[in-house]
């Protein structure tokens, strides 16, 4: 069983193998998941978001309504829709920049131990 000891996570057994877990809290409950909840579902709107504009192919991304393509190692370029594209405007000249930004957002790893 993973030991979370970052986030005061704690466990042991008795001699009849029951284990106990213990949690630190340092906020009450109900905050810590309406904050987690929060940021997790703003992560999540973004995405899906993202996601209705553009479509991930191997190293390219493609645009959902112009189906124009763009490889990774253009990123620094602006992507070049189709000139009847509904999604040109500014919000969709940088793809790869916005999933990165998206992907900045991503809860840092918790540092565990396995026993």
């Amino acid at each position: 069983m993973a030991i979370d000891e970052e986030q005061g996570v704690s466990m042991n057994s008795d001699a009849n193998d029951v284990v106990q877990i213990h949690f630190k809290c340092t906020q009450a409950p109900e905050a810590w998941v309406e904050t987690h909840l929060s940021e997790g579902l703003k992560l999540s709107r973004n995405m899906i978001a993202w996601r209705q504009r553009w479509a991930v192919l191997f190293d390219h991304l493609q645009c959902t309504d112009c189906q124009r393509l763009q490889n990774i190692w253009l990123a620094d370029e602006a992507f070049k829709h189709d000139h009847s594209c509904g999604f040109s405007d500014e919000r969709g000249q940088h793809p790869w920049h916005d999933l990165a930004s998206i992907l900045g957002e991503l809860p840092s790893p918790r540092r565990t131990v396995e026993d």
